[in-house]
């Protein structure tokens, strides 16, 4: 199969394939990054099985961008398409063309959602070896992992020390407010919702309900059973809206639910 996807891509994209491939393997299976993972737990792993599952494309025809991948193939981070979608973001952010991305050029990912203070810290907690201001396609690539993974332990540790940004790991109140500043704001001038940093401040606490009500622990995000909602609302403004517009959302749904049966229009089964 990886044989067929390098056929599809020829030179260029094989590369960028291998690393985007390779990549998810040592980000879940190598925690602590040491740079290596044994075979036992590469054979026992989820990724191993996400991978096999693209022997359900038989061909390299299979795998074009244009070609209608399986339902259960969809989010498969192996296959060409979704290596392709992220592969295109890397070089639409990179505006300088110079294969790496600054963190201004960083900060226009997922449409500038994620607060500048949040994209700072990804420069000075994973940075690029030989680099300051610069991250590669590799760095990208966990940056990617861990944001559409915000459930799984690795990507809570990878979210926590980005957040712990006075080292001492746990986040005060003061430490949440400045964050939450700085999401108020970009909720402010996308003119999405007007909210004061001490009320999203205080339903983080709320929502967490930490041990000490003065500290938010990492044990507390992980026993509150919100982590992944609260890792995203906390850096991600639109993530924020969506989260405080729910009730709002889940109303209009249910009208245009409503709507569709009145007319006639909804399936039955």
């Amino acid at each position: 199969t990886v044989r067929n996807i390098g056929e599809l891509m020829g030179g260029h994209y094989h590369v960028f394939y291998t690393c985007h491939a390779s990549r998810k393997f040592f980000y879940f299976l190598d925690p602590s990054r040491r740079g290596r993972i044994s075979i036992d737990v590469i054979m026992n792993s989820d990724v191993l099985m996400e991978f096999v599952k693209l022997y359900q494309l038989e061909s390299p025809s299979d795998s074009s961008i244009e070609e209608e991948l399986p339902d259960d193939l969809m989010d498969n981070w192996f296959t060409f398409q979704i290596m392709y979608r992220v592969y295109q973001h890397y070089v639409e952010l990179d505006t300088d063309w110079n294969g790496m991305l600054s963190v201004s050029e960083m900060a226009a990912y997922n449409n500038s959602s994620f607060s500048p203070m949040f994209i700072d810290r990804v420069f000075e907690v994973y940075p690029t070896h030989g680099y300051t201001n610069e991250i590669d396609f590799k760095r990208y690539l966990d940056f990617v992992l861990a944001t559409e993974n915000t459930q799984s332990d690795i990507s809570a540790a990878y979210f926590w020390k980005l957040l712990d940004i006075g080292g001492c790991n746990f986040l005060a109140r003061a430490h949440v407010l400045l964050f939450a500043k700085e999401l108020c704001e970009k909720l402010a001038s996308s003119q999405l919702l007007a909210v004061e940093p001490e009320d999203a401040a205080r339903e983080i606490f709320d929502m967490v309900n930490p041990v000490d009500p003065d500290k938010i622990t990492l044990e507390d995000l992980k026993r509150c059973g919100q982590m992944n909602l609260i890792l995203s609302i906390l850096v991600d403004h639109r993530a924020f809206f969506n989260y405080d517009s729910r009730e709002n959302i889940l109303a209009a749904n249910n009208s245009q639910s409503k709507d569709r049966d009145d007319d006639g229009t909804s399936e039955s089964y």
